[in-house]
């Protein structure tokens, strides 16, 4: 049987790429690292260096419990700062990497249409074919349809579709494709 072409067009603006781009790699074991030691190399140079700067103190034996609590306190704040911080800068960096791709222009025109062979996309005159084996998850996501590859992430934004149904019919009939 011939499964019929659904295909759908939409503009993707520079948000919604930064925030495609950044789910996808933050979902990587890679630049979950990079953010866990951002956090806790500063937070552990933050609480020594106030140990260190609190020394008189400990050396007389007075507030020794107090002390180690306000340390780790502040090494805590320090990495969950250092946390945010990282996020802000990677998000900053992600952004003017995509500006400067898209050349000037807020939109990229995107074209997702699911075939028997797997998920072809279009993008600024790139096209890609993500097999269906390479599919981990196919999801009714708030923004639109999410399909998520092994290496990579696809989003059929809901203004998309025309009607709910129609999104409805993308969803089911990737999700079947996926489940081939």
């Amino acid at each position: 049987m011939n499964e019929p072409l659904v295909r759908v067009s939409f503009d993707a603006t520079l948000d919604e790429l930064v925030e495609v781009m950044l789910r996808y790699q933050n979902a990587t074991r890679a630049a979950r690292s990079w953010r866990r030691t951002s956090m806790l190399s500063s937070g552990v140079v933050i609480g020594v260096l106030f140990l260190l700067v609190s020394s008189p103190v400990w050396r007389q034996g007075q507030g020794g419990f107090g002390l180690f609590a306000i340390t780790l306190f502040l090494a805590v704040l320090v990495g969950f700062l250092a946390g945010r911080a990282h996020d802000h800068s990677q998000m900053r960096r992600v952004r003017q990497y995509l500006a400067e791709q898209l050349r000037g222009t807020q939109t990229l025109r995107c074209e997702i249409e699911l075939r028997p062979s797997g998920v072809w996309i279009q993008q600024d005159n790139v096209e890609m074919l993500f097999k269906w084996s390479e599919v981990l998850a196919v999801d009714d996501g708030a923004t639109g349809v999410e399909i998520v590859f092994k290496n990579s992430l696809a989003i059929a934004r809901n203004r998309a579709f025309s009607t709910p149904a129609q999104r409805d019919t993308f969803l089911s009939h990737a999700r079947r494709l996926a489940a081939k």
